[in-house]
């Protein structure tokens, strides 16, 4: 049985009515819960939410909006992650693009083409498509671009990417 730090009513069902300032239901923030061996309890300085085993994804960006060309995206800030979700919406099925990660250490440097390791061989972080699709890359820096290569004419593209953890 699951124990909640949270009041109780007669018919023993859990609630919570702390409003926010915008007269929203909302938990302290000393007061978010965790799971402890089914034993929910309120989060503390010392008894922090548990990250092991949990995927963190940061804030999804739009590196390239309908664009009917080849182009650069400008520069995504990855600090923090490790590996970046990729989805491209392609307005016509059957044109190719290529989509290629360049990837720098520093904000503002020189970007180069990003490769990652797959069962000991160097794959480029690139990846070609005539559909809308979606993919993931390991070991990004913590800066990438997005090169979106249109390889046949009459389709646009849209590209979205979140860093995350993987």
């Amino acid at each position: 049985m699951n124990v909640l730090p949270f009041p109780l009513d007669t018919n023993n069902t859990a609630y919570y009515n702390n409003k926010d300032a915008s007269n929203y239901l909302a938990l302290p923030i000393e007061q978010y819960i965790r799971s402890a061996s089914n034993l929910f309890v309120p989060v503390s300085v010392t008894n922090p939410l548990p990250v092991t085993g949990v995927m963190v994804k940061g804030e999804v960006t739009t590196a390239h909006n309908a664009i009917t060309g080849t182009a650069t995206s400008t520069e995504i800030s990855c600090v923090g992650y490790n590996s970046i979700l990729i989805e491209v919406d392609i307005s016509v099925a059957t044109k190719l693009w290529t989509f290629t990660v360049q990837g720098c250490m520093v904000s503002g440097g020189t970007f180069i083409p990003c490769s990652e390791t797959i069962a000991g061989n160097i794959n480029p972080m690139s990846y070609q498509t005539n559909i809308s699709d979606g993919w993931a890359f390991k070991g990004i820096p913590d800066y990438i671009k997005i090169v979106a290569t249109e390889d046949e004419d009459g389709a646009t593209v849209t590209v979205k990417v979140q860093p995350c953890n993987l």
